[in-house]
């Protein structure tokens, strides 16, 4: 037998008991763990206020949910006007729904938006109220630049829990 036959026998016979794997994602994900863990952070400290502003919201106090998002005073008359409408009246609990908050990669910039539902006075009624915003970080601060508050045009019905829910968090009213 000639030699390149041996060789390329042996080859053929090497490539034959090699496995063929795929290679595992964690091996492609270059991702800074630093970056991933600032990204959590971010997501947590957004959520809070989120969670602050529903509490108040369960409260009726349409002044501290409106500083919950909004520290920094700019926005609040306009955010204060929408909420008139839904914190007048006794204290009634609050849910906070469907909370998605994503980062930029610099951590500089969070997108938010959820859903509140708040019970009708003496009624099973529930108003909903839809809240997305931007906030950016500024001198090592969260200041809201963008927010939107408003009621659905098409009233989910009761009973529905929808596919995207990340959380259900009730929060007591008085």
């Amino acid at each position: 037998m000639s030699r390149s036959l041996i060789v390329a026998l042996i080859g053929a016979c090497s490539l034959a008991s090699c496995k063929i794997e795929e290679t595992p994602p964690e091996y492609f994900d270059h991702r800074d763990q630093v970056v991933m863990e600032r990204e959590a952070a971010v997501v947590d400290e957004i959520e809070a206020r989120m969670r602050a502003f529903t509490n108040a919201l369960a409260r009726g106090d349409g002044g501290d949910a409106t500083t919950a998002l909004a520290p920094a005073a700019g926005a609040r008359d306009q955010i204060a006007a929408v909420l008139e409408s839904v914190t007048s009246g006794e204290p009634r609990p609050a849910t906070l729904r469907e909370v998605h908050i994503s980062t930029g990669a610099d951590a500089t910039v969070a997108w938010f938006n959820a859903a509140v539902e708040i019970p009708e006075a003496e009624s099973e009624a529930r108003a909903h109220l839809r809240v997305t915003g931007v906030y950016l970080r500024a001198g090592g601060e969260w200041e809201l630049v963008q927010v939107h508050l408003s009621h659905p045009l098409i009233e989910p019905p009761l009973s529905s829990t929808p596919s995207n829910q990340v959380e259900e968090d009730s929060v007591g009213g008085g």
